[in-house]
């Protein structure tokens, strides 16, 4: 991630969210990890300097690209991101 922070922003249904990220062993890629009610926008907890935003919903990547002008990704578009020269 060449020194990039990185945030999980999730409005997930899950009881033990931090049991549901342990079981997939992904807990500690994250910065931090902001867990949000259904309707709270992720949009909110973006810093839109120098940020990029990926998800897997059209309609979260529409919001916060149009609130914030950010540059959006779905999950399917990660090799786009990869730099191969390193």
């Amino acid at each position: 991630n060449e020194g990039c922070k990185i945030f999980l922003i999730s409005k997930s249904l899950e009881k033990d969210k931090s049991k549901y990220l342990d079981r997939f062993r992904i807990r500690h890629i994250f910065d931090q990890i902001f867990w949000l009610k259904e309707d709270e926008s992720k949009a909110e907890y973006i810093d839109p300097k120098d940020s990029i935003y990926i998800d897997d919903s059209f309609s979260q990547r529409k919001e916060v690209f149009e609130k914030l002008g950010v540059p959006t990704f779905d999950c399917s578009m990660l090799e786009l991101l990869i730099d191969y020269k390193i």
